[in-house]
């Protein structure tokens, strides 16, 4: 980390006024910075109480920066060289580098002495992004949007007390939601009595020991008003003049107001930025969160007969988009307010006065005194106000009306930033469907009794 590809700049714990200061440390990859964290603290826990550890991430997000050679093998650069597209290649090898940060937290576990009652729970937080090295295919669209490939992402859950039960090797097809894993994690490690009854979320637990039925038929997978736009070098927040949402219920996926978009496939090898060369569109790399050109449309889906969203049955079964329409409004009547909506100039005036960068700007008695801040650049603008491998290959239309009808029934709705996930197992461990909102990719421990 460090220079003008500084991302991160600061790691804040959860305490108030203790944090841990990126600035100052260019030189280091901030994967081992937060690798060394996680295994100071496995190393000095005291193994008689219970830990909650969470790690997220940087690693898999742009700006690409390929890791050092200390985290990738001989065998995996042969690999890696095998890779045409430069960007895909440094994506790759951050891919690497991830694996090699679990290896070293695996081993910080069993060099503990927590081995046999830790539970491993990793997640992805959102689709990939096809401007920077990443692709979802053969799910359509990425990151920033509601298709599948923005929304569907790989989770699972390992332990090695799960060996001599039916968790082992098996895949969970219910529906889970990123808040979900609140209530879920405490039903496994005390009971369900204990899961505050206000949460959006609920336990998947029995569900994913194949005790009960999944209990969630139904997902909002978003609700909003906004959209980042860019003109040149000029990038805003824009209000839409209608929500743009996705619903699941049941079988069936409502998209409304979305942007149109195609089914990304890797680059080909001119396709990168290395010597300027490559189109304008590919010029912003960073995090594909401008609004494409392509115009905004409602679709439905039978998600689960069309996992790649080939078929829109939006006119086809109009009375049903009224009224999933209807029940998405509903939800997002619901919704609190999103609490960065509240207007304070100071906050635009610490974000123009840190070169863009998103910071602190109030102290924790609320006041601005001694925050640090530097005048704008002479360049700075400032934004205008204001994949299931069992899916069918036919659209089961009529089977999607009925399973609609049956998962109407007062199911909990998932939160207000929500997202869907891609199923896939390994070796002794669970695959989920889980969604999250923006962040890293992360990884939960659990330590204590389960």
């Amino acid at each position: 980390i460090g220079g003008d590809d500084l991302y991160f700049k600061d790691w804040m714990d959860a305490q108030a006024g203790v944090g841990f200061d990126f600035i100052g440390m260019t030189g280091n990859y901030s994967l081992d910075l937060i690798v060394d964290r996680a295994e100071d603290l496995l190393e000095n826990h005291n193994t008689d109480v219970p830990l909650f550890l969470y790690v997220s991430f940087q690693t898999l997000h742009g700006p690409l920066e390929a890791p050092p050679d200390h985290m990738v093998s001989d065998k995996q650069i042969l690999r890696l060289n095998e890779i045409p597209n430069e960007e895909r290649k440094k994506f790759a090898r951050m891919l690497m580098a991830t694996d090699y940060a679990i290896k070293r937290i695996t081993d910080a576990v069993s060099s503990a002495g927590m081995d046999d009652n830790t539970v491993y729970i990793y997640s992805s937080d959102n689709g990939a992004c096809h401007l920077a090295g990443g692709y979802n295919a053969p799910l359509r669209g990425g990151k920033h949007y509601l298709w599948e490939g923005g929304i569907r992402v790989h989770s699972f859950i390992y332990s090695s007390m799960f060996a001599d039960t039916t968790l082992k090797g098996s895949r969970y097809p219910g529906l889970m939601h990123i808040s979900d894993w609140v209530p879920t994690i405490m039903h496994m490690v005390s009971n369900v009595s204990m899961v505050p009854q206000e949460l959006d979320g609920v336990s998947q637990w029995p569900a994913l020991q194949m005790q009960q039925k999944p209990p969630r038929q139904i997902l909002v997978h978003n609700v909003d008003r906004w959209v980042t736009m860019q003109n040149g070098t000029k990038e805003w927040l824009a209000p839409l003049d209608q929500s743009r949402g996705a619903l699941r219920v049941g079988d069936m996926k409502l998209i409304t107001n979305e942007f149109i978009l195609p089914w990304y496939s890797p680059h080909e090898p001119d396709e990168d930025d290395e010597d300027g060369s490559m189109a304008e569109e590919f010029q912003f790399i960073q995090d594909c969160e401008h609004a494409p050109n392509t115009g905004i449309a409602t679709f439905l889906f039978n998600i689960s007969a069309d996992p790649y969203e080939q078929h829109d049955l939006s006119l086809d079964h109009p009375e049903m988009v009224v009224e999933l329409s209807q029940l998405l409004n509903s939800l997002a009547s619901r919704m609190e307010e999103p609490r960065w909506m509240a207007e304070d100039s100071t906050a635009v005036e610490t974000w123009i006065g840190a070169n863009n960068y998103f910071c602190p700007w109030l102290n924790w008695n609320g006041t601005t005194d001694d925050l640090q801040s530097a005048k704008p650049d002479d360049n700075t603008t400032v934004p205008p106000t204001g994949s299931d491998d069992n899916a069918e290959d036919e659209v089961g239309s009529e089977a999607s009306a009925s399973g609609y009808k049956r998962a109407q029934s007062g199911a909990k709705t998932g939160s207000k930033k929500t997202h869907t996930a891609h199923k896939k197992t390994s070796k002794d461990a669970t695959a989920t469907t889980t969604t999250t909102g923006t962040g890293s990719k992360s990884k939960k421990t659990r330590h204590g009794e389960a």
